[in-house]
């Protein structure tokens, strides 16, 4: 549990997140919705595209983990923002470490240097850029034995409560990169979901509960992640 308790220590403020999808026949209703909202939802940010290069152990361990629900989940991914997937140069990258301890989400995030794309994808030159970083040391220790596993992007749109105590995200047009996958190619989501999240404080769970009861949606066990891993293993 140390170095549980260590990620935490560094981590953004804990959150809750709700995670629902629906298929593109259906993105006129989640206009409706975000217009119509009592909450007074207002877009914050104009949209723009994500992107994400995902770690994993040699065995897939937070892989598994997600699969099976543990208690503990970790993510460990380069995010970036802005651009092509496929264009070499990660523009503004940074490391972000997200951990789960049941339902509450525990976020690090430290800023990379330029970096090339073909250069995160090399396991050696990883390992050299992490032992050079200001990262913690037991972040350190375990980066540099992970492997890249899995690229994706897809485009966000954000939306905020006139409160300003529940953010709403949109995200559409997943795309999938497996890295094990030779073909070169990114893989479109074959089931062309449209995912809605909700990410609040703890104490905002019965706003965010009537929030989403304005909306006919069904709470689902959503993981870009494995959903990504899923069109190269199945």
């Amino acid at each position: 549990m140390k170095f549980f308790d260590s990620i935490k220590s560094i981590s953004n403020e804990p959150r809750l997140e709700r995670k629902y999808f629906l298929t593109f026949d259906y993105e006129f209703l989640i206009k409706s919705f975000i217009k119509l909202n009592p909450t007074g939802l207002k877009e914050i940010y104009y949209q723009r595209q994500v992107n994400n290069l995902y770690f994993d152990t040699p065995d897939l361990i937070f892989l598994k983990d997600n699969l099976i629900g543990s208690n503990l989940r970790f993510k460990f991914r380069i995010r970036w923002y802005g651009q092509d997937i496929n264009k070499n140069k990660l523009i503004k990258p940074n490391l972000e470490v997200k951990f789960k301890q049941g339902n509450l989400i525990y976020k690090y995030i430290s800023p990379l240097k330029k970096i090339k794309l073909i250069d995160v994808l090399n396991k050696i030159k990883i390992k050299k850029m992490v032992l050079a970083s200001q990262f913690p040391s037991f972040i350190k220790e375990i980066i540099k034995d992970l492997n890249p596993t899995l690229m994706n992007a897809y485009k966000r749109r954000y939306f905020l409560t006139a409160d300003k105590k529940i953010r709403l995200t949109v995200d559409k047009d997943i795309i999938f990169k497996p890295q094990f996958l030779t073909n070169n190619s990114l893989l479109k989501n074959p089931s062309d979901k449209i995912i809605i999240e909700l990410k609040y404080k703890p104490e905002n769970e019965n706003q965010a509960v009537n929030l989403i009861n304005y909306f006919p949606l069904s709470l689902q066990k959503n993981s870009k992640y494995v959903n990504g891993m899923a069109t190269g293993l199945f």
